[in-house]
């Protein structure tokens, strides 16, 4: 009866993770700043997303402007984009050691 838990509980684990193993985060995510303005745009900023990695990497703005971020997925895979104060990734399982960048806001 001990064995048949203990693989019962094995069972579940593996059955577990493998369901939250490739979780999409795309539905939760948050805005920084507030929305802009999308007819003054300060800038467009196109940010292609290929295996596992963004180009440009890391991205320089002044504080106040409003970026328009254009983004491009050339790899068969999905990717996202979630932005914080200071870094970008694409949270996606596999792909966050990679797939990071950097935003500094400078003075004006």
């Amino acid at each position: 009866m001990k064995n048949i838990m203990i693989v019962s509980a094995i069972a579940l684990y593996l059955a577990s993770s493998t369901v939250f193993a490739d979780a999409s985060y795309g539905e939760n995510g948050s805005s920084v700043g507030k929305p802009g303005d999308p007819n003054n745009v300060s800038r467009s900023i196109v940010l292609q997303m290929t295996f596992n990695r963004f180009k440009p990497s890391k991205i320089n703005v002044k504080r106040g402007e409003t970026i328009r971020f254009i983004l491009k997925n050339i790899s068969k895979k999905k990717h996202e984009m979630m932005i914080g104060t200071i870094d970008f990734a694409c949270p996606r399982y596999g792909h966050f050691k990679g797939m990071r960048g950097e935003i500094k806001v400078a003075a004006k």
